[in-house]
């Protein structure tokens, strides 16, 4: 589904000039996507620090890697804007963002999909991608490649982010949008002698 460029201009603004500043005071430091000194690198750079020291301290280090598939597909619009209620007290710019997340609903919208996959299936071209698209159910889902998607769809987990950092404890914690890597150790036994 492509925007027209009134509407990415809109989706700029709105994601520029206030989802960024309301949401990013909010998420922890090692939820490392699309935002700003964060990214790939920086993600890449914690995982080694992560690594490094956990070889250094203990015998046993364990990884846990979490996908979760359809991710964007699957964002439940309900939970999103009573999420973002919390953080959005005008009420034209909070039915603003209402509108663009619930742009995935639009008729059109699987339409494009079932074209674009009928167009691929037509050419017999080889982008096995664009052909596991699902189809969005109404109330779900966030358009693709919006960058206010992106941010919303880091926004939507970062309440797991502070559970699994803040109440289990796990330092040894990275999420890339709907990839989750967790590192976990068994202590080194130290022998002690006794005389």
């Amino acid at each position: 589904m492509s925007e027209k460029l009134k509407d990415k201009i809109v989706n700029h603004l709105i994601s520029n000039y206030v989802l960024i500043p309301l949401i990013e005071p909010l998420l922890i430091d090692s939820n490392v996507a699309i935002r700003k000194n964060k990214g790939t690198a920086y993600g890449f750079n914690l995982l080694k620090k992560y690594i490094n020291k956990l070889k250094e301290n203990y015998n046993n280090i364990y990884v846990l890697k979490i996908d979760i598939k359809k991710y964007f597909f699957n964002i439940d619009h309900e939970i999103l804007l009573n999420k973002l209620k919390l953080i959005i007290k005008d009420k034209d710019l909070y039915n603003l963002i209402s509108n663009i997340i619930k742009s995935s609903d639009g008729k059109y919208v699987n339409e494009d999909i079932i074209k674009a996959k009928n167009k691929i299936l037509n050419k017999e071209d080889n982008l096995k991608s664009i052909l596991k698209l699902p189809l969005y159910k109404q109330g779900k889902g966030l358009p693709i490649g919006n960058l206010s998607s992106q941010i919303l769809a880091i926004y939507y987990l970062n309440e797991i982010d502070h559970y699994i950092k803040e109440k289990l404890k796990l330092k040894y914690y990275i999420r890339y949008l709907d990839d989750f890597v967790i590192y976990y150790f068994k202590i080194k036994r130290i022998k002690v002698r006794s005389k």
